[in-house]
Order: structure tokens, then C-alpha cells, then sequence
């Protein structure tokens, strides 16, 4: 059980904790955290999460891809992601889409035809989300880490 502090050692310690310069890493996870506060839209459901070990003939090691497939009222969306390499597919293709990091927001070109929409992305690392607009409704992954 902890001993009670004194006033003054309470003060001490959140003078400690107010002063210290927060790591990188607790201010990723802060934004993200406030992200949240303001998303209002529906969150893609993840129906599938697969792990690939992907070995190709140039390569001493072999380099890992996932893909996550997500589902919504709206479309469905399916992400490939190797090492710092996204591609995001969606079906149908959307009129709008917006990758969210904790610090950032763009929207990447959608490649591709009227049921099926294609964005590739490069040199990403830390959380993200993605954020797909389908008429009138907008549709949000859950964070994922890159």
C-alpha cells in the first residue's frame, strides 16, 4: 500500500510531471487520442487480418505484408501494407479520401473506375487512419500501425 504524500511532495511530483518534456511517442499517442473526440463517423468493421511472409528471389530476408479488410454500411475497403508501403482499395471507388496521422491530413489520388478505387502510398510509419467519403456518408478505419 502506498503512504500518503504531503501536500508539498504532491506538488513536487506534478511540478516533475508538468515540466518534463513529453516523448515523441506520448504525443502520437495524445493527438490520437483527441482524434477520436472528433470523429463522427461510422467505423469500418475489420472482417479480416492476414500476415504474409513474402520472400522474393532478390532479397536476403524476407519482408512481412499484412492485409486488413474492413466492411461497412457503405463499401468495403481492403489495405496492403508493406513495411512503410500502403496501398488502400475500395469498392465502389469513393468521391473523397483522407489519410489521418496524428500531426497530418491529405488526401491521396484515387486511381481507377467507378466500382473499384486505388491509392498507393509511400514512406509512412506510426498510426494512421483513414477516413473514406461515399456520397454523403464518411466511413473511418480504426487506427492502424504502420
Amino acid at each position: 500500500m502506498m503512504s500518503p504524500m504531503s501536500d508539498d511532495q504532491l506538488l513536487n511530483l506534478l511540478d516533475e510531471a508538468l515540466l518534463a518534456e513529453p516523448s515523441s511517442r506520448a504525443l502520437d499517442a495524445a493527438y490520437g487520442a483527441l482524434a477520436w473526440c472528433e470523429l463522427n463517423h461510422e467505423i469500418a468493421r475489420l472482417v479480416d487480418d492476414a500476415c504474409f511472409e513474402v520472400v522474393a528471389f532478390d532479397q536476403a530476408q524476407p519482408t512481412h505484408a499484412r492485409m486488413l479488410a474492413y466492411q461497412s454500411s457503405v463499401g468495403s475497403i481492403e489495405m496492403g501494407i508493406d513495411d512503410d508501403q500502403v496501398e488502400i482499395t475500395l469498392r465502389p471507388s469513393a468521391a473523397k479520401v483522407v489519410v489521418v496521422t496524428p500531426s497530418s491530413r491529405w488526401e491521396p489520388v484515387l486511381d481507377g473506375e467507378p466500382n473499384l478505387g486505388t491509392a498507393r502510398l509511400g514512406g509512412l510509419s506510426g498510426p494512421l487512419r483513414v477516413e473514406i467519403t461515399w456520397a454523403a456518408q464518411t466511413v473511418a478505419t480504426p487506427w492502424i500501425t504502420i
